[in-house]
């Protein structure tokens, strides 16, 4: 809170769950008044379109987001997301415009929707209600005390940390959050800095940033137990830190211990994804087994997830190939994805970026001049 030094706007922050409970309980009337008009009104013909439009209002909020709920809790698979409740956020205010409309009372219409459209512009600015991530905050206090020189501190974007909330939080400007998208990423990182014998006498250590909850729901795994199960017999000590709140927040610690010998260690994605497929997918497969090899051992860096679980991880994951170097094989994958979504504009700037940096350049200005001559927003 103190990257906010205005007192009004601390106090509105802190006190931000009163308009969510004003809102909770004017839904509840609303929900309540439109039913007992139902009730009252339901043998009336002259209010019959009034009647249907009311009660197909009520099915768009229930419907799609339970049916899908109850699939999900009846097959046990993962086909439901708990965000897709926010897209009922929009029905919510349309429920009680139709209940402040049914009202007889002119002045009680006129005093209910001015405090709606008031409490409307109110939860419009939740977008900067920071206090909502208090295991954020934690988390970067604990890494902004703890983090030494010389050590790697792992961003891991697989669920809803891609938007790098810690950035709000951040105080320290010696270190920084490397974004990165498998538990096989992690283990090379580690490996790579505990091998590194310039650094080899101050003991740095690895720090990993990771949310579980959507890896747990989806997958069923835990990705802090994975590290543990193949990291902790092999010399690298693994501490872990938990800061429970919205999204099931770690930070894990990897340490060289004395009986750590440099090796190969493979830990398994979160899903079973068949490289040799993704391969095929992604029109990277050759007849040079040795090149196929190296192409599935980057795969198996970036590719934890297939298909993602944001379109938006996409841009990441092929962001950080191209950061890293790997350009030929990104150049590939976004030419595939491209074809198979030809209105994913954004991976059509990540290709023509691609050629350009591999010095196609005539190719490249090809794919910008017909991207922005497209109509995108």
């Amino acid at each position: 809170m103190d990257i906010i030094s205005n007192r009004f706007w601390q106090f509105l922050i802190h006190n931000w769950f009163v308009f969510d409970y004003i809102l909770l309980l004017l839904i509840i009337l609303s929900f309540l008044g439109l039913l007992f008009y139902l009730l009252k009104n339901r043998k009336k013909e002259q209010i019959e379109d009034k009647y249907n439009a009311i009660i197909f209002l009520l099915y768009l909020f229930f419907g799609p987001a339970i049916f899908f709920l109850l699939l999900r809790i009846i097959t046990n698979q993962s086909i439901f997301l708990p965000l897709y409740f926010y897209y009922i956020y929009a029905f919510i205010y349309l429920i009680i415009s139709v209940f402040i409309f049914s009202l007889r009372n002119v002045k009680w219409r006129w005093v209910i929707g001015i405090s709606l459209v008031l409490l409307f512009i109110t939860q419009c600015l939740g977008v900067i209600n920071f206090v909502c991530r208090p295991d954020y905050q934690k988390a970067v206090t604990y890494l902004d005390e703890n983090v030494k020189i010389g050590d790697e501190v792992l961003d891991l974007q697989v669920g809803a940390n891609v938007f790098e909330t810690w950035k709000i939080y951040k105080k320290r400007n010696d270190y920084h959050l490397t974004p990165i998208f498998s538990l096989q990423a992690v283990v090379d990182h580690t490996i790579n800095k505990f091998t590194d014998t310039a650094i080899s006498d101050n003991n740095p250590a690895v720090w990993v940033f990771i949310e579980t909850t959507f890896i747990t729901w989806f997958f069923h795994v835990d990705p802090t137990y994975m590290l543990v199960e193949n990291l902790s017999h092999k010399g690298i000590k693994v501490n872990i830190k938990h800061f429970p709140e919205a999204f099931n927040l770690y930070i894990v610690k990897l340490e060289k211990q004395q009986d750590y010998v440099p090796q190969s260690i493979q830990i398994p994605s979160f899903q079973l994804l068949d490289y040799e497929k993704l391969l095929l997918e992604f029109n990277l497969s050759t007849k040079d087994e040795k090149e196929n090899l190296r192409k599935s051992e980057i795969l198996k860096r970036y590719f934890a997830i297939w298909p993602p679980l944001y379109s938006y991880n996409s841009i990441l994951v092929l962001g950080s190939m191209i950061k890293n170097g790997e350009i030929e094989v990104a150049e590939n994958i976004t030419k595939e994805l491209y074809k198979k979504n030809p209105e994913f504009y954004h991976i059509k700037f990540l290709y023509g970026l691609c050629l350009f940096l591999n010095k196609k350049y005539s190719e490249a200005d090809e794919e910008m001049k017909s991207l922005f001559e497209e109509s995108i927003i």
